[in-house]
């Protein structure tokens, strides 16, 4: 994978800290699932890819659209037309690699970040007592 580190952008504070945890969690219940049930009864690659640019926003590392086609589990074309669906809607962007013409890297938009945190912070609420336990 290329993904590079970034700069940390607030990946210290307790809140962002409950986020990342929030949020693997979420990503380590996903890869358990296919343990029991077969993958293709569960397609949700823009969720994955979601869940993955936010993952990666909070440790500070950089993820190139092929890195984003992986964390899809699903096959390279299906990955890039949801993330141009994405794109479309707002959710993330692209940047062209100044050291690599031939990359692009992957982010979030504020929009996305703040659907992804008010999501979090919502699913926190219903069970607020597991989460607060785990950091």
């Amino acid at each position: 994978m290329m993904r590079e580190r970034a700069s940390l952008p607030d990946a210290h504070s307790t809140a962002a800290k409950r986020e990342l945890e929030m949020v693997e969690f979420i990503l380590n219940a996903r890869k358990t699932r296919s343990a029991f049930f077969d993958a293709d009864m569960f397609f949700d690659p823009a969720w994955a890819i979601l869940l993955d640019l936010y993952r990666c926003k909070l440790i500070g590392v950089k993820v190139s659209v092929s890195d984003a086609c992986l964390a899809s589990d699903v096959p390279e074309s299906t990955a890039l037309r949801y993330l141009k669906m994405m794109e479309k809607r707002g959710l993330l962007s692209r940047t062209p690699d100044p050291a690599d013409k031939r990359r692009m890297w992957l982010s979030l938009s504020s929009a996305g970040c703040e659907a992804l945190s008010r999501f979090l912070r919502q699913i926190a609420q219903l069970n607020p007592a597991a989460v607060t336990q785990r950091v």
